[in-house]
């Protein structure tokens, strides 16, 4: 008889270590919610809650109607993240929005001081690729253009410690993004982010920071009916 695993971070663990035992590729459809809760003996409402917080990882993805899949992670760092139990439960996904908003904050004040022509060059591009993404309804690309404008403004603060924090955290901002895509358009998307750019241009730190505020407000509200969906 398995032994039951005595915490959430100790489930996630085990199901990481049950999808990439060797009989499962990225893209392979998982057993049932059933076959995998009487598997590892915990409960079918554990096991859903366990699910959900690896599918806003980004390592499965659960389709409506079709099952479960498994998925190539887009971070060396997402199972380090499960182990310390950072995006575990609905409580510390929230924290974790919390702690992108602070550091994110903090950055767009300091580029919007510190910030060179050839980094605002960067930011102005970034922007420029999430714009022509959201003309066309480009979300893979729009979704990569967001990723290089929030490490652009990280790179424009000079803030090696700050920004490596954030850049730590690149695909998990990814995943975060497509889903709040789920629940906006590119359009709304993108206006949110042009104060943000306008405060780079202008080098307005305090226009900076709540534009920034503002957008990572959103964000956990976002990151909030995640949760609960």
């Amino acid at each position: 008889m398995h032994r039951s695993p005595g915490t959430s971070i100790e489930l996630a663990q085990a199901l990481i270590g049950l999808f990439t035992s060797g009989d499962y590729s990225p893209g392979d459809r998982l057993p049932g919610e059933r076959s995998l809760a009487e598997a590892l003996n915990v409960g079918r409402s554990t096991m859903r809650e366990a699910l959900k917080a690896l599918a806003v990882l980004g390592i499965v993805e659960v389709r409506q109607g079709d099952g479960t899949y498994l998925r190539r992670t887009t971070s060396d760092l997402i199972p380090h993240m499960v182990e310390w139990g950072i995006v575990l439960g609905d409580r510390s996904l929230e924290s974790m929005a919390e702690a992108r908003q602070y550091v994110e904050v903090s950055l767009a004040g300091l580029a919007a001081i510190r910030r060179t022509p050839a980094e605002m060059d960067a930011i102005q591009q970034a922007f420029d690729v999430m714009s022509h993404a959201a003309e066309h309804e480009d979300i893979p690309t729009y979704v990569r253009g967001d990723l290089d404008f929030h490490l652009a403004i990280a790179g424009g603060a000079d803030s090696e410690v700050l920004a490596g924090i954030l850049r730590s955290i690149g695909g998990l901002m990814t995943v975060w993004t497509q889903k709040v895509l789920g629940q906006i358009t590119l359009t709304e998307s993108l206006e949110v982010h042009r104060p943000i750019l306008d405060a780079m241009r202008a080098q307005d730190p305090v226009a900076g920071r709540h534009a920034m505020d503002n957008h990572m407000r959103q964000a956990i509200k976002y990151f909030q009916s995640l949760a609960v969906d």
